[in-house]
């Protein structure tokens, strides 16, 4: 491992820790201030220079949680060596990421001006959006396993093997069976896609699996290979954390954006949808 040494030491660690969280922060503060800034003065400067910052911003992340999954998980075992695990673990970010705000817009599409914007042809867009994610997660993770596997490199082999046994076996089958499987075939369903419930339910359950995909990965790396209290209270306590935030910007955060340019967009599908549900009834009635 002495090769290793130069980048896999403990000052230059902190420093690209360091880093990560400085571009990850900056981009948010500056998202959320001209956000706001749109809502109160509606100029379409702000909205090119959200836009130009969102896909800056990507981009930026998209490097910056390849070295860090290096750094954070796959330093773990340095040994092993994988060149999916960057874009794999962006493809787990973006899979919670959208599972979550599904959730959140389940909670709030009853509350008002929400409903007025909803219609279940813009919730089934979003649908197809979680179960594009969902495949792409499901396909690195296969793609890891079948290189691996071809490959047959003891040090790789060995990595696997770690997550094969045990308790760990069991764990993998619950993952391809309840955490790509069953939402793959429910997201397939257009009904399930045009529910909010229906959609939440399945979000929590790709969170869910999600969250233990993350346990998969890093605590077989450890001797013993098994969780410990702190491993299920952080999680619970980050999320609490961030929940009591989200909650506490509601109070004084508008639903919908004051200006945003798509509002005219999800009226337009919102009024289809009224009108089409119209068209059924006087249908049924006669």
């Amino acid at each position: 491992m002495q090769h290793k040494a130069p980048y896999l030491n403990l000052p230059f660690f902190c420093v690209r820790a360091a880093v990560y969280f400085a571009i990850w922060l900056t981009v948010t503060l500056l998202l959320n201030l001209w956000s706001r800034r749109q809502d109160r003065a509606g100029q379409p400067a702000l909205q090119r220079r959200l836009g130009t910052l969102g896909g800056v911003g990507l981009a930026l992340h998209g490097v910056c949680i390849h070295f860090a999954s290096v750094d954070w998980l796959m330093s773990l075992e340095p040994a092993f060596r994988s060149t999916i695990i960057g874009p794999l673990m962006v493809s787990c970010q973006l899979l919670s990421a959208m599972a979550v705000a599904l959730i959140v817009l389940a909670w709030l599409a009853p509350r008002s001006p929400l409903e007025g914007h909803l219609s279940p042809e813009a919730l089934n867009d979003v649908g197809n959006l979680l179960f594009a994610f969902l495949c792409v997660w499901g396909y690195l993770c296969y793609f890891q396993f079948m290189l691996i596997w071809i490959a047959d490199l003891p040090h790789e082999v060995a990595w696997v093997q770690r997550r094969q046994l045990g308790v760990w076996l069991y764990v993998s089958w619950a993952l391809i069976r309840l955490g790509f499987a069953a939402p793959f075939l429910l997201l397939l369903m257009r009904d399930v896609k045009r529910s909010p419930r229906a959609m939440a339910a399945v979000a929590a359950l790709i969170l869910a699996a999600q969250v233990v995909f993350a346990y998969r990965e890093v605590l077989p790396a450890f001797e013993g290979g098994m969780a410990g209290w702190m491993d299920f209270v952080m999680p619970l306590g980050l999320g609490g954390l961030w929940l009591a935030c989200f909650s506490w910007q509601l109070k004084w955060l508008p639903l919908v954006p004051a200006h945003d340019p798509a509002q005219a967009t999800a009226l337009h599908l919102r009024q289809l949808a009224l009108e089409e549900e119209r068209r059924l009834e006087e249908i049924i009635h006669g």
